[in-house]
């Protein structure tokens, strides 16, 4: 079960002790425990590889890759007994932060996510220990949500919470509340790693097997303008800033066939989903975006494990997921990519 830091929560009860005293709001007081002078927002989206399925396997991660860093925070999320995550808008009054840690408090189940590593927080870390004032802090708003299409994430119309659409909002909800109650907070980042949803749609809907997407995903084309218009649906809601955009594991939708005729059909798939993220970041409209490789990254399938993940008959079977060593070494893939907009920018 996840928990939060006794630190940060003793700090924010105090600071909301002090806020009740003084007639402060909970976000003012929140904002005035940390000492931060300013906050660099980072926002992260799409689905299982950017939630953060990576297990430790036989690579032992080292401290300063994992470690809790008192400057990088996420926002809160409330989550059920059973790990479930609370559908619901957030208002000022219900915004909080905390100490970032993996698993990161993403819309997915909680528990189901112990012990697993992504790319997000390990690139705040990069972001911190990078940053030239040591007392401006980083905010992730952690909203990838595992087996999302991009058809869930271009959606800006009101939908009520629980429903599949409402994982954009929430996102620009979030953002938006850290940018109006952080002081001196900007977003500084935009990450987006998903594809994995869309490719086996588009395969299913090519060989004939049942899929819920069948016929609303038809061809990488449809996936292209779906990517696009998500990126512009972020700058017209968020404005223009580094957004990087990660690739699908090179192993990914080797194993989905015996018959080598259907894996060929299966590897051009996931072969012209990479081709349409590529197009999309070429002609993103701000001119300010990259492309993350994942050459040479493992999947849990290829490392020995020292856990097995539920939610495979056997971690042998996982060749969707980047391992957790392989989630640091795409995180500063992340973060060398994000160093290298900022420098393009530079006068």
């Amino acid at each position: 079960m996840r928990h939060f830091r006794p630190t940060i929560i003793r700090s924010l009860v105090l600071a909301m002790i002090g806020a009740a005293a003084l007639g402060l709001s909970p976000v003012a007081a929140l904002a005035q425990t940390f000492p931060c002078d300013g906050y660099d927002i980072v926002v992260m989206a799409g689905q299982s590889n950017a939630v953060g399925r990576g297990l430790t396997g036989s690579h032992t991660l080292t401290s300063a890759q994992i470690a809790a860093e008192p400057r990088v925070f996420e926002t809160v999320r409330a989550y059920d007994a059973n790990g479930y995550f609370n559908y619901r808008y957030l208002t000022p009054a219900t915004f909080a932060i905390q100490q970032a840690q993996d698993p990161l408090m993403t819309p997915n189940n909680i528990h189901s996510l112990a012990g697993r590593i992504g790319f997000t927080y390990s690139f705040s870390l990069f972001l911190a220990a990078n940053e030239a004032d040591p007392y401006r802090c980083v905010v992730i708003v952690p909203s990838a949500r595992s087996g999302t299409s991009v058809l869930e994430w271009n959606v800006r119309a009101q939908k009520f919470p629980g429903d599949s659409k409402f994982f954009y909002l929430d996102m620009i909800s979030r953002t938006r509340l850290a940018l109006s109650l952080l002081p001196n907070a900007r977003i500084v980042a935009f990450l987006w790693q998903q594809g994995e949803r869309d490719t086996w749609a588009i395969f299913a809907h090519d060989t004939g097997r049942p899929d819920k997407l069948l016929g609303l995903m038809p061809n990488a084309r449809k996936y292209y303008a779906e990517l696009g218009q998500v990126i512009a649906n972020v700058r017209e809601d968020l404005g223009c800033f580094p957004a990087l955009f990660g690739n699908m594991a090179p192993v990914y939708m080797t194993r989905v066939a015996t018959n080598r005729a259907v894996e060929k059909i299966a590897l051009q798939t996931k072969a012209k989903i990479t081709q349409q993220i590529q197009k999309v970041v070429a002609q993103e409209p701000c001119h300010d975006a990259q492309f993350i490789p994942s050459t040479s990254l493992l999947t849990n399938a290829q490392e020995p494990q020292v856990s097995v993940d539920p939610d495979y008959v056997s971690t042998a079977d996982d060749y969707k997921h980047f391992s957790a060593a392989s989630q640091i070494i795409l995180s500063k893939r992340y973060y060398d990519a994000f160093k290298s907009l900022q420098s393009a920018k530079a006068p």
